[in-house]
């Protein structure tokens, strides 16, 4: 899964590169932006870890709730 959202994103920013909208404003806040990335990444990655197989499926179906009542509501 990650490897495609990767592709997609390269994709992606080659297309965005060819019409010019990549500014020196848009690498400014890459630039701030990907330190915070690779935190959150490595710290997903050790809760991730931590997880057992039962608690990780739990907590997705729960946050798929929390985020389905909402859209069933309106």
């Amino acid at each position: 899964m990650s490897v495609m959202l990767l592709a997609l994103s390269v994709v992606r920013g080659i297309g965005y590169f060819a019409v010019g909208e990549i500014t020196r404003d848009a690498w400014l806040v890459f630039a701030a932006a990907f330190p915070l990335m690779l935190v959150g990444v490595w710290i997903g990655d050790g809760i991730h870890l931590r997880l057992s197989e039962l608690t990780f499926k739990r907590l997705v179906c729960v946050t798929l709730i929390v985020c389905g009542v909402p859209l069933l509501l309106k």
